[in-house]
C-alpha cells in the first residue's frame, strides 16, 4: 500500500475515533429519527429491530466533520461490511482501469462499465486471483 493511502486511512481512523465524528454521527441519526433503539437499517437488509447501528460514509470526499447527510447512511454491521467490500472492489477496478486504459470508471455508462468488469475479471483469472 502506498504511503499516501496509508496516511489517509490512518487520518480517517483517528477522525472516526474522535469527538468530532461522534457529534456528527449523533446529529445525523437524530436528523433521520434513528437515534434510539430499536434502530433500523437503510442498507440491503432493511431490518428494523437493531440494538446498535453504524453510520457508513458513502463518500470520503467530506469525511472530516463537514459531511452532508446525503454522504451518510445508517446501516447494520453486516450491511456496513458489505458496503465497504463493494467500495474496495470498485476502487480496485477503478485503479486497474486507470492503469490499463488511462481513465477512471467514475461516471461511465453501464454498458462500458460491464465490459470493463468482464475484462478485469479475465485479468484476475489470468493472475490466479
Amino acid at each position: 500500500m502506498n504511503g499516501w493511502w496509508e496516511r489517509k486511512r490512518l487520518a480517517h481512523r483517528r477522525y472516526i475515533a474522535g469527538p468530532v465524528w461522534r457529534a456528527r454521527r449523533k446529529m445525523y441519526l437524530e436528523s433521520i429519527g434513528n437515534s434510539t433503539a430499536p434502530y433500523w437499517c437503510d442498507g440491503w437488509c432493511g431490518r428494523d429491530d437493531l440494538t446498535s447501528i453504524d453510520v457508513h460514509h458513502m463518500t470520503y470526499d467530506r469525511a472530516n466533520g463537514t459531511e452532508a447527510d446525503s454522504d451518510l447512511m445508517a446501516v447494520c454491521r453486516e450491511c456496513h461490511e458489505q458496503a465497504d467490500e463493494e467500495r474496495r472492489e470498485y476502487a480496485r477496478l477503478d485503479g486497474w482501469a486507470r492503469k490499463v486504459h488511462g481513465y477512471s470508471i467514475d461516471g461511465i455508462g453501464e454498458r462500458l462499465l460491464g465490459e470493463l468488469r468482464g475484462e478485469f475479471e479475465e485479468w484476475l483469472e489470468e493472475r490466479g486471483e
